[in-house]
């Protein structure tokens, strides 16, 4: 059951299904281990000649040994889901994986041991149609995100693409994008990974284009008006979608309306490359005004397009007794870095 397939034969498996990630490319899992996680690839052909698939990144647990993590998948047809969701667990059993965590993109799996928990991954993201003509697609924007893009426009902001390691200015974007990623957790008081973890993501992620949509790739966006950064973020190439994986501001120059000029570029960027869809990522889930992700929710909005919404994430578990100590132990934790966040 372990994958025997070269890379380019799992990622064209991979973007073989409409709802596919990059989270699930192979490359993902080569960039992973980089940063210690072990990462297994399943695989099973069927006779339709079609593969069930799933990249599973372990993570250890305090105490109660590891679990596996399957963002995005696996990727399968509902009719593999109770077979092949049982040989994942089968085989996770022999390795004393505590549980199986999965995301299957399009349908509720069934299996037994099963338990739905908070979404991992944004069980709704916004996705920008880019199969009809750019000009069509800004005509369906909201008349404000127009009129926000226009400002930037106005305010003389300049917009650099690195796509290329070897960009003359590639270590500054890098610096630049870093700091103004900071600032904006500092302002919504959220949890980054470490500096070196983005810096290696861009090396590892940065590189041309080429003609296989099959390839994963990214380009850094950042906005600048004269030498000061404004705004930067991270768009993620793979299969037939443009993700936004990463974005920072400096709240300071929120009125020269960065964002638009960055995300406008960057959609019509992928447009001319030939991607059909630009994921903006997660949205609020319900229309609830006090939600705190309705304000990038509208922004998000704002650039026309539909809602993709997620099953959610599943733990299969595989000892009841230690899973359910394990939730406990996360409880507190979790309370615990709640209280350290305020303070």
């Amino acid at each position: 059951m372990l994958s025997t397939l070269q890379p380019y034969e799992w990622d064209a498996a991979v973007v073989s299904y409409p709802q596919h990630s990059f989270l699930q490319s192979y490359d993902w899992g080569e960039f992973q281990k980089k940063h210690g996680r072990n990462v297994e690839r399943y695989c099973i052909r069927h006779c339709n000649g079609r593969y069930a698939i799933a990249q599973i990144l372990s993570h250890p647990l305090p105490f109660f040994g590891w679990y596996g993590y399957c963002p995005r998948g696996p990727l399968m047809e509902e009719g593999q889901n109770t077979s092949f969701l049982a040989s994942l667990s089968a085989e996770l059993r022999k390795q004393r994986a505590l549980f199986l965590r999965i995301e299957p993109p399009t349908f509720t799996p069934t299996v037994k041991g099963i338990v739905q928990i908070a979404p991992m991954q944004p069980a709704d993201v916004w996705i920008v149609d880019l199969s009809q003509p750019f000009d069509v697609l800004q005509s369906l924007m909201h008349p404000k995100t127009r009129y926000n893009y226009r400002i930037a426009q106005k305010k003389g902001i300049s917009i650099q693409m690195i796509s290329s390691p070897y960009d003359n200015n590639f270590e500054k974007a890098i610096s630049d994008f870093i700091g103004l990623l900071a600032r904006t957790a500092g302002r919504h008081q959220f949890r980054l990974h470490t500096d070196d973890y983005y810096r290696q993501m861009i090396t590892f992620f940065i590189r041309n284009l080429s003609e296989s949509k099959t390839n994963i790739s990214l380009r850094l966006y950042a906005a600048y008006r004269g030498a000061t950064p404004l705004a930067a973020i991270l768009v993620l190439y793979f299969g037939s979608t443009a993700t936004f994986l990463h974005g920072g501001s400096d709240y300071r120059f929120r009125h020269l309306m960065a964002p638009y000029a960055l995300h406008m570029q960057a959609i019509q960027d992928a447009a001319e490359l030939g991607f059909t869809s630009y994921d903006m990522g997660g949205i609020a889930h319900t229309d609830d005004p006090h939600d705190s992700w309705q304000g990038i929710t509208r922004f998000k909005k704002g650039f026309s397009g539909y809602s993709l919404h997620y099953p959610g994430t599943f733990d299969i578990v595989f000892n009841s007794f230690h899973y359910l100590a394990y939730s406990k132990f996360r409880q507190v934790r979790s309370r615990l870095r709640s209280s350290m966040d305020r303070t």
